[in-house]
């Protein structure tokens, strides 16, 4: 037998075994699970969230029959930390990957090797940035196909296929999404888990081929944020290369790249449309969890900064989080507590009947998803914690309650304090309002605590 072949046996017998064990889950009640992740997908951009400009009717249709989480977020709003975040349930401090430029511990154990162990299927398609294209990724070696990101370019790109490349001729939402239905029409009775990656709405902004789903510039809402001068905001946002790159185009220009940005959107929207239906017509929705989120947000123009920058604006750490599972979640659910992406790999794999390791910084949100719980806990946490050759980030931490956001700047030791609740835009920092002096002194220990435990450095 050859090693693939006792790699094959062993996982299957493994997954038996955890199947048949005390509290594990039956075949019959273990559902396939297609995890989408859109690449820098702001909260906000979609019609089920209130945007004016969306025409998403596929994501807002998986909202209706699903349940919303309002208060996701992610722990490092770049795609490296933020992707290996979501793929070991942990913060960036313990994945190691604390830049775009970072590896991560490869000794951990990642949600797609619980899966398969618990007899998974387990297929990765479309963005990976955790690794080289053509080895088999942490847990999917049943099946992957990865885009080369180096030159990312949104027609004709070059795919990896089970670490094969191969030049493709096409749009690469829909490439992305062809391999994606290729991958369940080749499962039986197994489930089966696909991480279905699109690069979508990430730069380069590129016009969707179907002239249809291009929009206009004058036709796009511009946010209010826009006007935040930054004033009352740490140095090292004014000193940005965002903040230099807004201030470097017309009003004209960034109302464009809108438009530009929504078209990408609503492309992504007719996508995921066709994988739904694709699900649909083999007889597969019932029994499949469809999880939607993004790696993390961007500014467009929000506070007067392009791309990312050294801040942890809810554009950038909030993400749209769905779940659909027709049959076990209820319709138009909507869950308010803080949830994490973190939160993914506890939820998933206790509903696959897989082991979760114990270390883990992620809770199973599993019981707020089906309304028997309002919140897994009080608060979360943000960290840049390493500087990078190309965006360089100011090291910070923050953390986010239900009502209010602190964040603190290792160097210059300036602070941010944001009540969400009255300033959802977070335009007015509080740091010197007397009448904030509570809280901030409650979020100023908790962020010290946080950082002791994780063994941080501070200010």
């Amino acid at each position: 037998m050859s090693p693939k072949a006792v790699l094959a046996w062993f996982f299957a017998v493994h997954g038996l075994l955890l199947s048949a064990g005390c509290g594990s889950k039956s075949a019959s009640e273990r559902p396939n699970i297609v995890l989408i992740l859109a690449d820098d997908l702001v909260t906000g951009a979609l019609g089920f969230e209130g945007s004016p400009d969306a025409r998403t009717p596929n994501l807002d249709r998986l909202a209706r029959e699903g349940v919303r989480f309002t208060r996701a977020y992610v722990p490092l709003p770049q795609c490296t930390p933020s992707r290996a975040s979501l793929l070991l349930g942990l913060y960036p401090h313990a994945t190691g990957a604390l830049t775009n430029h970072s590896t991560w511990q490869r000794s951990r154990s990642t949600l797609a090797q619980a899966l398969r162990a618990a007899g998974y299927r387990c297929g990765l398609v479309g963005k990976w940035h955790l690794g080289e294209p053509d080895e088999p990724m942490a847990g999917f070696e049943d099946s992957w196909c990865v885009i080369d990101t180096k030159k990312l370019s949104y027609f004709d790109p070059v795919l990896w296929v089970e670490g094969r490349a191969e030049a493709r001729t096409g749009y690469v939402p829909t490439l992305l999404t062809d391999e994606a239905l290729r991958f369940i029409d080749r499962g039986g009775a197994q489930p089966f888990f696909l991480w279905l990656a699109y690069t979508s709405p990430h730069e380069p902004l590129s016009p969707p081929p179907d002239p249809a789903l291009q929009r206009r510039p004058q036709d796009m809402t511009l946010p209010v944020s826009l006007a935040d001068d930054l004033a009352e905001k740490p140095r090292a946002q004014r000193a940005s290369e965002a903040h230099a790159a807004f201030r470097a185009r017309s009003q004209p220009e960034v109302r464009a790249l809108f438009a530009l940005y929504q078209s990408m959107v609503d492309a992504l929207d007719q996508e995921i449309g066709r994988l739904l239906a694709h699900l649909e017509q083999r007889g597969l929705a019932r029994d499949t969890l469809v999880v939607f989120l993004s790696d993390n947000g961007t500014l467009r123009g929000e506070h007067q900064m392009l791309n990312k920058g050294p801040a942890f604006y809810e554009e950038l750490v909030r993400t749209p989080l769905v779940m659909r599972w027709p049959g076990t979640l209820a319709a138009g659910g909507q869950v308010t507590g803080l949830t994490s992406s973190m939160d993914l790999f506890p939820t998933l794999a206790r509903l696959a009947g897989a082991e979760v390791p114990a270390e883990l910084h992620g809770r199973d949100v599993w019981p707020l998803a089906l309304g028997r719980q309002q919140r897994v806990r009080d608060e979360l946490f943000f960290q840049y914690l390493q500087r990078q050759p190309d965006e360089a980030p100011t090291p910070m931490l923050g953390l986010v309650t239900e009502r209010h956001k602190y964040v603190q700047y290792f160097e210059g030791g300036e602070e941010e304090l944001y009540d969400l609740s009255a300033d959802p835009h977070e335009l007015c920092n509080l740091v010197a309002d007397p009448g904030a002096s509570t809280p901030l002194t409650d979020l100023r220990a908790r962020l010290e605590t946080f950082r002791a435990d994780a063994g941080l450095r501070g200010r």
